[in-house]
């Protein structure tokens, strides 16, 4: 969820001491380094450190995968609340691991949730 928020920061955001990431659900650095991106983000890690620079302007430019990852489904969506059009996150049934009711409760707050079965 920070590499997600710190789009938003001014500058440039650093992360240390981040390389646990790498040994989770998936390696969710190289995730959100691969899904930010489509999003037009620049962000960029080492073993140990990641980058993202300010984006204030998010725009899909292609379908998200959620690898498989909660978290990163989750992160990715609160994100595309934000951006400039509608944002596709494929797999994203992987929140039912933590938090089953996730996208009813965005759907609570007025965000628009769209489901597709496979």
């Amino acid at each position: 969820m920070l590499f997600a928020l710190s789009t938003q920061a001014k500058g440039t955001t650093k992360f240390i001491h981040a390389k646990r990431l790498r040994i989770k659900e998936s390696d969710r650095i190289q995730a959100m380094e691969k899904e930010l991106r489509k999003l037009g983000v620049d962000i960029y890690s080492n073993e140990d450190e990641v980058y993202v620079n300010y984006q204030p302007n998010i725009v899909a430019k292609d379908i998200l995968d959620g690898h498989n990852d909660h978290r990163i489904v989750m992160a990715l969506s609160i994100l595309a609340t934000i951006a400039k059009n509608d944002i596709t996150i494929e797999g994203s049934q992987a929140i039912a691991k933590s938090y089953p009711r996730f996208f009813d409760d965005l759907s609570l707050a007025k965000i628009e949730v769209k489901h597709y079965d496979n």
